[in-house]
């Protein structure tokens, strides 16, 4: 640590004071006052330059003196006072959600004694809080380690619950220290709080575990639900405006709870054609395929000219493409000077419509 940090806290009649407390005391009217730690009587410092503090006797030896142990021990101090003049410690818990919201909970009240460095078998907590029937919780003071493996098994097995704060100035210094009556920052708590989770993230949670379940709903419905492609087909029209569309008809096998029941005809545009249940299924396709090209011919009242392919069947995974114009070219094009369709010369059938039929 690079900042000057100095001890903050004497013993004074045996009692732990902040050495501010003596500020409006003359020099000749100030106690004898002790180190906390190494107990060696100390000198108050109370001047103007520097925040309130005390210094050692010269060549006394103390860790006190240290910036790190000076940080602890006004950290803790300054813990252990507030503690003192209150009933209640309060934690702020976050959301679960990580959204950023809080809520300030009580994590332990209704104490009889606080205590520093109590004996708790062979572990010394820097502050133990001790109920009224016989429990004790207890907050560690960190500042360049945390607590040890066995110290944390052993308030484990005891059911002590835990706290670890890391020793900071703003937590008993500044312009807004700690104080009992607002949650205390901390970096571990042992056992963990209980989940919380805020209310507007409930209630976003609750909608996505309805969509969830829906849409699981809805994937078990069309697991056993389902059309099942047969054949299909492309059908070209041409009509004597000059525009030309290119439609594609399936038909269907309509399946429910995992059974054949009917046979449905759509387009790619989801126009139905035909649906029909109850009956056999030669039945089916063969009114299928009468009520289709009833539906194709009907175009050719209005004047189109209709290119009718074969019904192809269905082959699983290569899915019949309206726009797959190399395998399947348009018949007819549009002759401009004498404003109507025009077959090439040349042309080709595509392969597949050799196994085509209907």
């Amino acid at each position: 640590m690079t900042k000057e940090i100095f001890p903050q806290w004497v013993l004074v009649n045996g009692q732990i004071h902040r050495v501010s407390d003596f500020s409006n005391l003359a020099p000749p009217a100030r106690p004898e006052a002790f180190c906390p730690l190494c107990m060696a009587p100390v000198i108050l410092k109370l001047g103007n330059e520097r925040v309130y503090h005390y210094a050692h006797q010269t060549k006394v030896t103390c860790a006190a003196t240290q910036p790190e142990t000076a940080l602890h021990l006004n950290t803790k101090y300054y813990i252990y006072n507030q503690l003192l003049s209150g009933t209640e410690l309060y934690l702020e818990q976050q959301c679960s959600n990580s959204c950023g919201k809080s809520r300030t909970v009580s994590w332990v009240g209704d104490w009889g004694e606080v205590k520093i460095e109590y004996q708790i078998g062979q572990f010394r907590p820097d502050i133990a809080i001790l109920g009224k029937v016989d429990t004790v919780n207890a907050i560690e003071i960190k500042v360049t380690h945390q607590v040890e493996d066995d110290k944390e098994a052993f308030y484990k097995i005891r059911d002590i619950g835990w706290l670890e704060v890391v020793a900071d100035e703003s937590i008993y210094d500044g312009e807004n220290p700690w104080k009992i009556d607002v949650p205390l920052p901390f970096a571990v708590c042992k056992p963990p709080l209980a989940e919380w989770t805020c209310e507007s993230c409930s209630e976003q949670l609750r909608k996505e575990e309805e969509i969830k379940l829906r849409e699981q709903r809805e994937w078990e419905y069309r697991k056993h639900n389902y059309l099942e492609p047969i054949y299909s087909k492309i059908v070209d029209y041409y009509f004597p405006s000059g525009k030309k569309f290119r439609e594609t008809y399936y038909l269907n096998r309509v399946i429910r709870v995992d059974k054949p029941i009917g046979v449905l005809v759509n387009t790619e545009h989801q126009e139905t054609i035909f649906r029909k249940t109850g009956e056999s299924l030669e039945a089916l396709l063969n009114l299928a395929f009468r009520e289709t090209k009833q539906a194709v011919d009907k175009r050719r009242e209005y004047g189109a000219i209709v290119d009718d392919h074969k019904w192809l069947t269905w082959v699983h995974g290569n899915k019949y493409l309206a726009r797959a114009t190399d395998r399947y070219p348009y018949l007819y094009r549009w002759d401009n000077n004498v404003k109507k369709w025009v077959k090439p010369v040349t042309q080709y059938l595509a392969p597949s419509d050799d196994d085509g039929f209907y």
